[in-house]
């Protein structure tokens, strides 16, 4: 093969790609949105090699993580737009809360379908965060997330439609929705409902200790609580006091200071389970330790925000 040839070659080519380039190009020179969007994911992946570094790294390799994310989602990739809303509104080690940002990159999400901005939306207009507290704004949101399977929208409309009897038999539908789809905070709350007999309810312990259970196994150690002492009572469930130690076991395991109280309470007199001193003890103990910590919490959150407790000597004159 000669020069010659070999140059007609290259340049031919070079044409071939160039063409290629250009269908994914419109009419006026400006790339299509699958273009765009390629673009966007490219950058995407290379944030996420920098966010690897950033686990055990510098302060720079964040900085480029950051930098390559933020490229993405002014690209119109939505999982970057919302991992960068997501930054900005909880913030963090290397990037300082910013609720406008947090709006302005969640609405870009949410413009391009993701239900999860929607809520997130929702919960922001809620609150007031960074902008004008509209609830119908909120409303509106996480009715459109819901639509599209957000268990926390669904959340979020059960309390919005129980607080204050604006309409019980919307509110308990949605809380209804939400548990079914594995919400424990739902569940938490329709176990309360039926527990009291609350709004239009009876009193119904059995189905208190169903959303209960279903909470428990969601993992929220008040449902496992609750439901342990349900067990342990036979209240709205056949007494069963192996299963009932057992839940309040898994509850005071994750430092549930109720749980603790009891566990310790119930190994002192024997209750469920053989007496023993030494458990009892130490249950006790850990109870005394975590109410320490409690009433840490608020001078250690002094001290954060650079303020003196009240009461503490350097306040005095």
């Amino acid at each position: 093969m000669n020069a010659s040839t070999l140059t007609i070659l290259l340049c031919c080519s070079i044409l071939l790609v160039s063409c290629d380039r250009e269908k994914e190009r419109s009419s006026d020179g400006q790339d299509t949105p699958e273009a765009a969007r390629q673009a966007g994911e490219a950058q995407y992946e290379k944030a996420k090699e920098w966010a690897g570094k950033a686990a055990s790294g510098t302060k720079e390799d964040f900085e480029q993580a950051l930098e390559w994310t933020q490229k993405a989602a002014r690209s119109g990739f939505r999982e970057a737009q919302m991992t960068l809303a997501g930054l900005y509104y909880y913030g963090g080690k290397h990037v300082e809360r910013d609720a406008a940002k947090a709006r302005m990159w969640f609405e870009r999400a949410a413009e391009q379908g993701s239900a999860e901005a929607r809520f997130f939306l929702g919960e922001i207009y809620a609150q007031g965060d960074g902008v004008e507290r509209d609830v119908d704004r909120a409303v509106k949101e996480w009715s459109l997330a819901a639509q599209k399977g957000v268990a926390e929208a669904e959340y979020r409309l059960g309390l919005f439609y129980m607080e204050g009897g604006r309409d019980l038999e919307q509110g308990i539908a949605r809380l209804r929705s939400a548990a079914e789809r594995a919400q424990t905070d739902a569940a938490l709350a329709l176990g309360k409902l039926y527990a009291r007999g609350a709004a239009s309810l009876g009193p119904d312990m059995k189905e208190a200790a169903k959303w209960y259970l279903c909470a428990a196994e969601g993992g929220s150690v008040q449902g496992q609580y609750v439901y342990g002492l349900m067990c342990l009572t036979g209240s709205g469930v056949p007494r069963d006091e192996k299963q009932g130690l057992a839940w309040l076991r898994l509850s005071a395991g994750r430092d549930y200071l109720p749980a603790v109280r009891q566990l310790s309470k119930c190994y002192r007199l024997g209750e469920g389970v053989e007496a023993d001193a030494s458990q009892a003890d130490a249950w006790a103990e850990r109870a005394l330790e975590l109410e320490e910590k409690e009433k840490r919490k608020p001078e250690e959150g002094a001290r954060r925000e650079g303020k003196t407790p009240a009461g503490d000597a350097s306040s005095r004159s």
